[in-house]
């Protein structure tokens, strides 16, 4: 079943530039992640257990400056 997307929906998806939006269910309260197919059909690998080599190509769009320094790991508290 693929439901319509609402107008309201649309603008949110519109003013978060096509980044995934929250939304609450009124009746139920639950809360759902609005996103691109195509955002979900990646997670979904990773998740699926497509193991690490899923992941590279997306590693692969992190700028070096994005990397966390990991000699701060080997502190202890």
């Amino acid at each position: 079943m693929t439901t319509k997307l609402s107008d309201e929906l649309r603008q949110a998806i519109e003013e978060r530039g096509g980044a995934p939006v929250y939304v609450v269910d009124a009746t139920t309260n639950a809360s759902y992640v609005l996103m691109r197919a195509e955002q979900f059909e990646k997670i979904s690998a990773l998740v699926d257990g497509d193991g690490v080599e899923a992941m590279y190509h997306l590693l692969a769009d992190i700028e070096a400056d994005d990397w966390e320094e990991i000699s701060h790991y080997d502190r202890k508290p």
